[in-house]
Order: C-alpha cells, then structure tokens, then sequence
C-alpha cells in the first residue's frame, strides 16, 4: 500500500461502568480495531483504543491513544 493513500482513524469508546457488564462504544471499538474499511485510495484503518470511565485516567489514555498512532 503506497503510504501517501494510508490513512488512520482512532476510534475510541468506553470500558463497562457501574453494574454494566457490557458497553457498547467500547466493544465496538474493539472489534473494529485493525480492521481496513473503504476501498478508494487505500482504505483507512481503525485503531480501536476502550478508554477508562475516569475522570483522573481517561485523558492519559486518549494521550497514549494517540501517540501510539
């Protein structure tokens, strides 16, 4: 795949909270990580990344979402 056409999309959702055993936005995440989605100019690829639900430790992990980029 020619670099200039790859493109990256960092898609985050959430880690279960409370007495929720399942949130959706961060299984979607999940399962969508790695995956090449669009055709044209090479497709983008997801970067699935489940941010805490924390005030205090979800800014550092979007940071290291996106530094790992």
């Amino acid at each position: 795949m020619d670099i200039s056409m790859h493109r990256t999309l960092l898609l985050t959702g959430f880690e279960p909270f409370l007495d929720v055993t399942v949130n959706p936005s961060g299984e979607v995440a999940a399962r969508l990580h790695g995956r090449i989605i669009g055709g044209r100019g090479g497709g983008t690829e997801v970067v699935g990344a489940v941010l805490p639900v924390s005030f205090e430790r979800a800014p550092g992990a979007l940071l290291d979402a996106v530094q790992g980029l």
